[in-house]
């Protein structure tokens, strides 16, 4: 595209110059009818404020009342500043998107703390019940009546299909997270 200040050379004093820095507005206060009251200003500049190839917004710089004209150096200040803002603006977005990302990975990692936590509690007890009776009838041994031995036995047999059960649901929950 034409740079602004190769434009703004050939701009007369009502004229109005577009390129890719921005838009150069000459002979403004003139065609305000240099009313009491207005600002005077001779030339102007607006100045896109970028980010990622979109507009989020525009400044401006006039010069007023002096006699002068925006310069080449002056202009490519503006314009490198218009870059600048839209660089700070985009990586003000970058670093919200990064924590909004951190804070979604934390409460992730607290979600799977605490569903450890509750997996690991659920298995300890069957485990835990399974653990009591086979204790007492190792240290009983053949002393133990056959009454309890059944009923240790049957307790022993319903906490491990009880394990087996919580095993099988874990198994199916890891697939259907896998897809």
């Amino acid at each position: 595209g034409r740079r602004i200040g190769d434009l703004a050379q050939g701009l007369d004093e009502g004229g109005v110059v577009a390129g890719d820095g921005g838009v150069v507005l000459g002979g403004v206060a003139e065609r305000r009818g240099g009313e009491p009251g207005t600002l005077g200003v001779v030339e102007a500049i607006l100045v896109p404020i970028l980010a990622q190839g979109r507009v989020l917004g525009v400044f401006s710089a006039a010069i007023i009342d002096s006699g002068r004209r925006l310069d080449e150096p002056q202009r490519e200040l503006l314009q490198a500043l218009g870059r600048q803002a839209g660089l700070i603006v985009q990586n003000s977005q970058l670093y919200e998107s990064a924590e909004r990302l951190r804070r979604q990975a934390e409460e992730a990692s607290v979600a799977k703390d605490q569903f450890f936590a509750n997996v690991s509690h659920e298995l300890r007890t069957p485990l835990t019940l399974s653990l009591a009776p086979l204790e007492e009838m190792l240290a009983r041994g053949p002393a133990l009546e056959a009454a309890t031995r059944d009923e240790f036995l049957q307790t022993i047999y319903n906490n491990q299909l009880r394990l087996l059960r919580l095993i099988n649901n874990l198994l199916d929950f890891s697939r259907l997270d896998a897809g």
